[in-house]
């Protein structure tokens, strides 16, 4: 899909933002390559994607105590409004992809830890 709009752009700031979704693209397709190769060929998993991390984070989240789940919770929401302040800020586009996959990460096991509370 990205690849097409590629060829469909009218000014450079869209070619670049459409190139910067494809090599975004490349590199999460190029890590889960890697796992599924690593796994076929080892029958363990390699454990660097991303994912593995976060579901480290649930396991440790669900034996931690309420208090603690608390103080995780305000954290969690004082970084996210931090992430989206520098997002909004746009003052460094280099950055961008980075701070929209922490932002997502944090709200994910902010999700999760409101979850765990309920």
């Amino acid at each position: 899909m990205l690849h097409l709009k590629l060829f469909e752009c009218n000014n450079l700031e869209e070619c670049s933002e459409v190139a910067k979704g494809i090599i975004d693209n490349f590199i999460e397709n190029r890590m889960i390559y890697d796992e599924l190769n690593y796994y076929k060929n080892n029958k363990q998993l390699l454990g660097k994607h991303p994912i593995f991390r976060e579901f480290q984070r649930r396991k440790e989240l669900i034996n931690i105590g309420i208090k603690e789940l608390m103080i995780r919770k305000s954290r969690l929401e004082n970084n996210i409004w931090r992430v989206q302040s520098e997002i909004n800020k746009k003052n460094k586009p280099h950055l961008e992809t980075e701070r929209t996959q922490k932002l997502e990460a944090y709200k994910r096991e902010l999700e999760e830890i409101n979850r765990l509370l309920e």
